[in-house]
């Protein structure tokens, strides 16, 4: 039926990596797939296409020339993306968001998807919601709200933030997080210092923050290498490193180098060498170490991934007198002064009571669905009649009901 669209959703459950370790029916499924596509003439006339969120779990034959001709990669939205989604969702607001908020509001959605960010609109408007009418579940009626006294402000996108965890971050923890406002006058000096170091060594970083992009993060802890039973520290590594390719500009995170590369056995120091090296000098990827013990103490090979005479090396130093007095001065002077948030409910607000809501009137049908409702009526009654006429001749031709078939006498049941 030619021309048509074939469109073949999750295709990675359908035409997975053949291997050893798979069964045959999926091998089978994938190679009857290669074989169709290879013997569609018409091209121009039948269009595949191939949706997946696991590009590397697709047999590699169907992404050569002939088969899938292109790929197209829908990323995370930047900023300015996530505030026109922002602006989709809360159009109908009244009053709608101020274009400060909703800059404001799409920097803190990084890493979150376009159905994060309907569904954080969505938690915000439930939490403005309890927030003006409690009563609503206290009891199981229907009540008469005002829904033009409703508004959704700030706290109740906080608390929406709160609550939400983005698809990027369920699967595995984001190392990625900002410094605490404890500890920011006395850490936050030796921060604006590794970040105008990294300007000046990596110039993705300084694109990055001229388009208010933040990079995605993937971390290279052993947990995530060595706490996936299914597959070996190698491939997790591997998989890392792909994730890292396919959504650049981005960083791989180690803590703990030292005593990572302790930890790791050979195979796994050599894959991890190996795919380091396999990426362009040039290319969009960080490389992010941490470590709790001098450069001149690691190891050999690790001292050789980066150049101290490069400033790839930072040191991070005491904090100065000033920022250690500013520190505690906040701690002692304002934090620990304020009375921390009193988890009562005052018993003097007095919930408002609200009248219950009126059944919703009968709704008027109009001429062609009235017509419509007896045309229906009448073949259900045709189909009873015919029903019942089945059953009353079966019962008789049976002679266990033969009795029944004659007038009753009067006579002959009377008491």
């Amino acid at each position: 039926m030619r021309p048509s669209i074939i469109f073949f959703d999750e295709i990675d459950g359908l035409a997975p990596v053949r291997s050893s370790r798979q069964d045959q029916i999926h091998s089978s499924i994938v190679s009857t797939l290669l074989a169709l596509m290879d013997g569609l003439d018409s091209r121009g006339e039948v269009v595949v296409i191939g949706a997946t969120n696991r590009l590397d779990s697709i047999d590699p034959a169907l992404r050569r020339p002939g088969r899938f001709d292109r790929e197209f990669l829908f990323g995370l939205p930047d900023r300015e993306a996530r505030k026109d989604i922002l602006k989709i969702h809360t159009r109908q607001w009244k009053p709608p968001p101020s274009e400060d908020f909703l800059d404001e509001l799409s920097e803190k959605c990084v890493g979150y998807c376009g159905a994060d960010i309907r569904a954080v609109c969505t938690e915000a408007a439930l939490c403005a919601l309890r927030r003006r009418y409690p009563q609503i579940y206290g009891t199981s009626q229907k009540l008469l709200l005002d829904v033009s006294s409703i508004a959704v402000s700030s706290c109740d996108f906080a608390a929406a933030l709160k609550k939400m965890s983005p698809t990027s971050h369920r699967s595995a923890a984001s190392p990625a997080k900002p410094l605490s406002p404890v500890v920011h006058l006395l850490l936050g000096g030796a921060l604006q210092e590794i970040l105008n170091a990294l300007q000046r060594m990596f110039p993705h970083a300084e694109e990055g923050m001229k388009r208010k992009r933040r990079f995605t993060v993937h971390s290279l802890d052993s947990a995530v290498l060595f706490g996936v039973s299914s597959t070996s520290p190698e491939e997790a590594c591997a998989q890392v490193f792909c994730e890292a390719k396919r959504t650049s500009p981005s960083i791989l995170y180690i803590p703990h180098i030292q005593q990572w590369w302790d930890t790791a056995g050979p195979a796994l120091r050599a894959s991890f060498l190996s795919l380091l090296g396999s990426i362009p000098s040039f290319s969009p990827i960080l490389l992010l170490a941490t470590c709790s013990v001098s450069f001149q103490q690691l190891d050999p090979e690790i001292q050789s991934l980066f150049r101290e005479d490069y400033g790839e090396v930072y040191v991070l130093r005491v904090p100065t007198q000033q920022e250690r007095t500013s520190f505690f001065q906040d701690l002692i002077l304002n934090q620990a002064a304020e009375a921390p948030p009193s988890k009562r409910k005052t018993l003097s607000q007095a919930m408002e009571v609200l009248p219950l809501a009126p059944p919703p009137p009968p709704r008027k049908m109009s001429e062609q669905e009235h017509l419509r409702l007896e045309e229906q009526e009448e073949d259900v009654l045709r189909e009873l009649r015919l029903f019942l006429r089945n059953i009353t001749e079966r019962l008789s031709l049976d002679r266990r009901f033969k009795a029944f078939t004659k007038p009753v006498d009067i006579e002959e049941v009377r008491v």
